[in-house]
């Protein structure tokens, strides 16, 4: 309800605008949410509302709903985001209307860049023109800020299936090409191993170990076909089996799928003569 229509129709009540105006902000203190919700936002122009009674949340929601508004409400009252700046930020990267929000990122980069520049936001942004700000304008002079982007490229192997997202990464970052592969190995995402292999990636010994040990067949055998002459292939003990998934998979059920996976894969190799 807007400030015309909900002060309007109350006013008609008790015949006094600024009675009216006291009511409605006395109903509605402490609880921006609400009067989010009621679409009376006029409200959060107002010191009567605060402080609000969940400060945290109500940054969420205005950071998830790309409501700049009443995030410069927010800031105008300093209401307090405590220790929750991180979570407040990926919120803004669960838009509703999109994967991104890139005003919403901008706006707390403008206002509150400290606290910006050392949040890990980089692992969560799945839109390569914010990850591409993120690099050039935000993080270029921040100390150790490359980190951050490399810990996001760990993040997005065997998840992210935008190659431009990988692409971008691997250009900023080719020194963790080799890392990032061995990765894909481990966790058996074929697509994402080929691609690495493609991108000169070396197929080594560790590599084919990480397949081994993720229990994906069908990847072994075709890893097994392209494997360079001379690497070794170490093929574990059933107790070294047995102690990676003990220390690696959580859940009794689980343990036991993933540990007959890998020792199918293990047949596989020593009946081939390793």
């Amino acid at each position: 309800m807007t400030y015309y229509n909900s002060v309007f129709m109350l006013n008609k009540a008790v015949n006094n605008l600024e009675i009216s105006k006291y009511i409605f902000l006395k109903a509605y203190a402490g609880d921006a949410i609400a009067i989010y919700k009621s679409k009376s936002w006029w409200m959060l122009e107002h010191s009567e509302i605060y402080p609000l009674k969940n400060p945290v949340e109500t940054w969420k929601l205005f950071s998830r709903e790309n409501f700049v508004y009443g995030l410069n409400c927010l800031r105008l009252f300093n209401v307090p985001f405590e220790d929750d700046f991180d979570s407040i930020l990926r919120e803004s990267c669960e838009s509703c209307e999109s994967a991104c929000n890139f005003e919403v990122l901008m706006w707390y980069h403008c206002f509150y860049r400290h606290f910006f520049e050392k949040s890990e936001i980089v692992s969560v942004v799945s839109d390569v023109t914010i990850l591409k700000w993120l690099y050039y304008s935000v993080y270029s002079n921040v100390v150790d800020g490359m980190c951050y982007f490399e810990k996001a490229f760990y993040a997005a192997v065997g998840v992210c299936d935008d190659i431009k997202i990988l692409n971008f990464f691997l250009s900023v970052i080719p020194q963790a090409k080799q890392d990032a592969f061995l990765k894909a190995c481990v966790l058996g995402h074929s697509n994402h191993c080929f691609w690495f292999l493609k991108k000169g990636c070396i197929l080594n010994s560790e590599a084919i170990n990480n397949v081994l040990m993720s229990g994906n067949l069908e990847l072994l055998k075709d890893i097994m076909v392209i494997r360079p002459r001379g690497v070794i292939v170490n093929v574990p003990s059933k107790r070294t089996v047995f102690y990676y998934v003990f220390l690696n998979i959580k859940g009794e059920k689980k343990k036991s799928e993933f540990f007959d996976k890998i020792m199918i894969c293990v047949d596989y190799l020593r009946n081939l003569g390793f």
